[in-house]
């Protein structure tokens, strides 16, 4: 087995590093207000990503229902939509909500898929398959977040 021997200077070398990062730690009263400052317009950030995705979605709804727009592109607007929603949440409970919210529209467009590829046959198989996926991604995302 073999013995390391640490150096006197690296030992020096070490401490003052963890002592200049538990200094860098220490919160400060204009840390602390410059802090509140930065969170405030990162959640204004947050929100306002929500409000674009949110137009983009309608703008894509829209099209999806005039036929303008594959089912791919709807889906492809509406997931970025839901991670800006969730990262705009400040807690678990309002994590939930939009998640229950976002279940409840992806099984209604679900069985609207189902139904246009039963009737008119301009939905694909896959397009019915990716609706049940995202439903089964909306769900299991919930299910972690209330099994916290």
């Amino acid at each position: 087995m073999k013995v390391f021997r640490i150096q006197p200077m690296f030992l020096v070398f070490g401490i003052l590093v963890l002592a200049m990062s538990l200094k860098s730690n220490e919160v400060t009263p204009q840390a602390t207000a410059a802090s509140d400052e930065k969170g405030a317009k990162l959640h204004q950030l947050r929100k306002d990503k929500v409000d674009v995705l949110q137009l983009i979605v309608t703008y894509c709804e829209n099209g999806f229902k005039k036929g303008e727009i594959s089912y791919q592109q709807l889906c492809d607007a509406r997931l970025p939509l839901r991670r800006a929603q969730l990262e705009a949440c400040a807690a678990d409970a309002e994590r939930i909500a939009v998640l229950e919210k976002s279940l409840k529209e992806a099984k209604e467009n679900e069985v609207v898929v189902q139904q246009i590829e039963k009737v008119s046959g301009e939905m694909s198989k896959m397009d019915v398959q990716r609706a049940r996926a995202d439903c089964l991604d909306i769900e299991i995302e919930l299910e972690r977040l209330k099994s916290k």
